[in-house]
């Protein structure tokens, strides 16, 4: 039962403001407090103080329901200090100086601090002082006159260890202020990541979606002889989509991924695939792309490299040279198969084979142009 109603409290505070939870804790208590007062202010026989603490009472439970309708935390904060100011000068102006802790009325500038900016506090903490400059001059001159502590020295020497005080609530102002800015700041960079996040994965599994209709759309006018072949080539597929998220988090970066690293790990996957391996140089320098062209440039591979496998001699591990280099009008990437078999370019270039209209589809897709020629492999 304690652990659902901590799981209750924990969810209500999630969801709300730190200035609403202090507010209405504040408030929660005052009445609380002013409640206790009365009862025991009657029971003492105060009759004074006891109106004094009822009406206060009455006056923040007024206060909560105005916050509880308006959820205006300024004002309701505005409006709690006031009643609270307001009881203690009554308390001390009937004879309570001697009763009292003079410094109490002082720790409303703490709350100036929380609840206001800082123009705000600032404002609210001179028409404070000013307030309780009267309330002291009027007690010495006019209730305890002669009295041997209530001086005008003392008064002095009060407003002066409430600078403490003050002191304190401009200090804790500016740290909580740049703590709570960062971590808005935090809050709102991870939401911009998360929705980029979601964003990438859409259109990632959309473009999955096409490539599988590609694939769907290809198997029905050309049955394949072999159904394991084409699941084998669908994952690879899917996997060089796939494999992105994973480098990004490996490395730790959201938005871009180093073109070699992913080449490296997309090849030993095909390799792995089909128990081959390839012999693969890759020029890129330090070169980085976001998830989107990575996946685009990925299929291309994707496709290549698996074209290089199938076709390669048994005996003969294939050579391959890959490399992108970013020029004015763009990046231009190189695919080499070195040493290949000798191929029919015409009849490559008008093969309609599901590889080479993914990779045209995928040329298009990223605006990009495609040249396919012989010069010592293909």
């Amino acid at each position: 039962m304690i652990r659902a109603w901590r799981d209750k409290l924990e969810l209500l505070l999630l969801e709300r403001d730190y200035k609403d939870i202090m507010l209405a804790s504040l408030l929660y208590l005052g009445i609380a407090y002013f409640a206790l007062m009365s009862i025991a202010t009657l029971i003492l026989g105060y009759s004074h103080f006891f109106m004094a603490k009822f009406i206060a009472m009455i006056a923040l439970f007024a206060v909560l329901k105005y916050y509880q309708k308006n959820l205006n935390v300024k004002l309701s904060a505005l409006f709690l200090m006031i009643v609270i100011e307001i009881e203690i000068a009554v308390h001390l102006l009937v004879g309570g100086f001697i009763e009292f802790p003079v410094l109490y009325p002082f720790l409303a500038i703490a709350g100036f601090f929380f609840f206001f900016n800082l123009k705000q506090a600032v404002i609210a903490t001179i028409l404070h002082y000013a307030y309780w400059l009267i309330i002291f001059i009027y007690a010495i001159e006019h209730i305890y006159t002669n009295h041997p502590i209530l001086t005008h020295t003392w008064v002095f020497n009060t407003f002066a260890t409430s600078f403490f005080i003050l002191a304190f609530s401009i200090s804790y102002y500016f740290s909580t202020t740049v703590i709570y800015e960062k971590t808005q700041k935090a809050l709102q960079a991870k939401e911009t990541i998360l929705k980029e996040i979601y964003h990438r994965i859409n259109n990632n599994l959309n473009f999955m979606a096409s490539i599988l209709g590609l694939q769907i759309n290809h198997a029905k006018k050309n049955p394949p002889q072999s159904y394991q072949e084409i699941l084998k080539s669908s994952r690879l597929r899917i996997d060089s989509i796939a494999m992105t998220h994973e480098v990004l988090y490996e490395t730790h970066n959201f938005k871009e991924i180093n073109f070699e690293t992913y080449i490296k790990k997309l090849t030993h996957l095909v390799g792995k695939t089909y128990g081959k391996s390839i012999d693969i140089t890759i020029q890129s320098g330090k070169l980085k792309l976001d998830s989107s062209k990575i996946n685009r440039l990925g299929i291309i591979i994707n496709e290549l490299l698996t074209n290089t496998i199938k076709h390669a001699l048994d005996a003969k591990i294939p050579q391959v040279e890959i490399s992108l280099k970013l020029e004015d009008f763009g990046y231009r990437f190189s695919y080499h198969e070195r040493d290949g078999q000798k191929i029919e370019m015409q009849k490559l270039e008008n093969s309609k084979t599901l590889g080479m209209r993914l990779i045209r589809l995928t040329v298009e897709d990223i605006q990009g142009e495609m040249e396919v020629f012989w010069d010592d492999g293909l």
